[in-house]
């Protein structure tokens, strides 16, 4: 960039807009980050731009004043390279004391086009880590204090409207059969490598039902539509296990803080299990490597397979997963059940 001290934090600011595209995943990876960012300004207001469903899960944790979609026409200008800066664009960011923009690589050129279209102060955080085996958010705190931000904010929670906890706890009381705990089970992600086999989850959901009279809620997003079917079968044949398919992530949140367990692959939703003040949460991994991934606080499980982790960047390398089909359900059991056993004789 041409003017380096204008990379600098500002010492004080009112107006912040934070930048990340990321998927679901991603963006709560940065939760602390945000959080960070709300403590060293904490009268600031923040525009958060990318994602507007994933972002605007922030709305009541951080003091967001808008959420934009960064898919809109505007923000093409600040991709180019050169010419003068369209004068929409100029008065969209006009009043914007910083902007903290997450991506994967820092891009020099997009970096001093905001300071162009008049943000002062524009710094890049990384959301993808270059070739250290080091979880994204210790990344970014080493950033951020490189910058004068030293608060750290780990483990942190997503803050939801009590309202619609609640109500989304009476929907829940009334599929329940009583007298167990209640367990969400996620067997979908965004790659199907990552996905231990269905068979597997239906046998743990039958243990816990059976077992533990653990209701089952099976949570299916666009990207599951192909297990929805043989799901359904399942739950018509059971009392105890149920359906929660294509929510609105703000209500599949409100859903999660009720549940008492959770248990789902390397995904998104599991980033999300993970984040609100909820459920204990186990997360499957098979060829990602949990050190970079595995969503703070959760349980992660393995089956401890020599080849893994296999991933570049996000690339999975191996033809077939062994690492998940190798796992047994006696394993993801044995971490569970202890606990479940409690939860079974002290929850409603």
């Amino acid at each position: 960039m041409k003017d380096k001290a204008a990379t600098a934090l500002p010492v004080k600011a009112d107006r912040l807009l934070l930048w990340h595209q990321g998927a679901l995943g991603d963006v709560l990876l940065a939760g602390p980050a945000f959080l960070a960012l709300a403590r060293h300004y904490p009268a600031a207001h923040f525009t958060l731009v990318g994602g507007v469903e994933q972002l605007s899960l922030f709305s009541t944790t951080l003091p967001v004043a808008a959420v934009w979609s960064s898919q809109r026409a505007v923000w093409l200008d600040l991709f180019r390279s050169s010419g003068p800066v369209e004068p929409g664009l100029q008065a969209i960011l006009a009043g914007f004391d910083l902007a903290v923009i997450f991506s994967p690589r820092e891009d020099p050129i997009f970096l001093e086009r905001c300071q162009q279209a008049g943000i002062p102060h524009v710094v890049w955080l990384p959301s993808f880590p270059r070739q250290e085996r080091r979880s994204i958010q210790a990344i970014q705190q080493e950033h951020l204090q490189t910058l004068g931000v030293r608060h750290q904010v780990t483990p942190w929670r997503l803050a939801l409207p009590e309202a619609e906890i609640e109500a989304a706890r009476q929907q829940l009381v009334g599929q329940s059969r009583g007298g167990g705990c209640w367990v969400g089970l996620a067997p979908g992600s965004g790659h199907p490598l990552k996905n231990w086999p269905l068979a597997n989850y239906l046998e743990l959901a039958h243990h816990l039902e059976e077992d533990w009279q653990a209701d089952i809620w099976w949570l299916l997003g666009p990207a599951e539509t192909a297990l929805r079917e043989q799901l359904s079968a399942c739950v018509a044949d059971s009392r105890r296990q149920h359906l929660l398919t294509n929510l609105p992530l703000a209500r599949l949140a409100a859903y999660l803080v009720n549940f008492h367990r959770y248990v789902g692959n390397d995904s998104g939703l599991s980033h999300l299990a993970a984040a609100v003040d909820g459920p204990q949460t186990y997360v499957i991994f098979g060829p990602s490597e949990p050190l970079i991934w595995a969503p703070p606080g959760a349980t992660v499980i393995t089956s401890g397979a020599p080849c893994t982790p296999c991933t570049t960047a996000r690339t999975i390398s191996c033809p077939e997963p062994v690492c998940l089909t190798r796992l047994t359900v006696a394993a993801v059991r044995q971490a569970l059940e202890p606990r479940l056993g409690r939860a079974a004789q002290t929850e409603p």
